[in-house]
């Protein structure tokens, strides 16, 4: 594959989002809560909130549009159930990511920021706040649960190759919960634990749905997995060399006939 076609694909989706950046910012501005005084700390912070809506939209499209890229080129390297387990998980991905935007979107907006305000409130505070700060949080917060949404999808993907097993996940429920708390932690605005169990319990939510909704997906059999978790990806590496080669000689082959035609 040619590294040119993830720079052109930079450039045109980074273009997009520079372009779509107002109204994305203007959307985003209109959900949050209006009895506060928004200002800018700095003389650019208006021009970093244009930047990072902006930078949003791109790193959505550039990963719709690197994932299609690697599809084109290695779809032919993959068995007929890879490619079937891929189509199907379009929709549910694009479904499940949708919804950790909104989700994202709907907690900082409706839960989070009124909750802040009414404690400045009640502490005899004035609600100054910086829009970039507000505007940024909020998008790596809707980002973050969007991406963190597509946990069903790739554990059926680890479970239907046999890199995982159900029943380990389902005896580690408790390093599970402390590992979403700690992640929750890690993407939710402050510290406390009441914006980390509003996080944390969805996410966990998906993962018991994970569990059983591939309480039917088929895995390899422990007595028949006789190739250890290493020599499956080598295996896939191999495929994807020799279907790489098998490319190159037939362009080769091409050319040797135009050269003799």
């Amino acid at each position: 594959m040619k590294i040119q076609w993830f720079g052109a694909l930079a450039l045109a989706t980074l273009f997009i989002g520079l372009v779509c950046a107002d109204p994305f910012y203007q959307l985003l501005k209109s959900l949050l809560p209006t009895n506060v005084k928004y200002i800018a700390y700095a003389p650019f912070d208006g021009f970093m909130i244009l930047m990072w809506c902006g930078l949003s939209i791109t790193i959505v499209l550039f990963a719709i549009g690197a994932l299609f890229l690697l599809w084109r080129e290695y779809n032919q390297a993959l068995y007929a159930k890879e490619k079937k387990f891929i189509i199907d998980s379009l929709t549910p991905a694009t479904i499940l990511f949708t919804l950790g935007i909104l989700f994202g979107i709907g907690i900082y907006t409706k839960l989070m920021l009124p909750f802040f305000i009414e404690t400045n409130i009640d502490l005899n505070l004035e609600n100054y706040w910086n829009l970039y700060q507000v505007i940024t949080t909020g998008l790596g917060l809707s980002l973050m649960l969007g991406f963190c949404f597509l946990m069903p999808i790739l554990l059926r993907g680890l479970i239907s190759i046999g890199l995982l097993q159900k029943e380990a996940l389902k005896k580690q429920r408790v390093p599970i919960i402390i590992g979403l708390l700690v992640l929750s932690a890690v993407i939710t605005p402050t510290p406390d634990i009441l914006s980390q169990l509003i996080v944390s319990i969805p996410l966990y939510a998906l993962f018991e749905i994970s569990i059983l909704g591939n309480s039917a997906v088929a895995t390899i059999p422990v007595k028949e997995k006789t190739i250890s978790r290493v020599a499956i990806t080598t295996k896939t590496k191999l495929r994807i060399v020799q279907y790489k080669s098998s490319k190159k000689q037939s362009r080769s082959t091409s050319t040797d006939v135009l050269q003799v035609v």
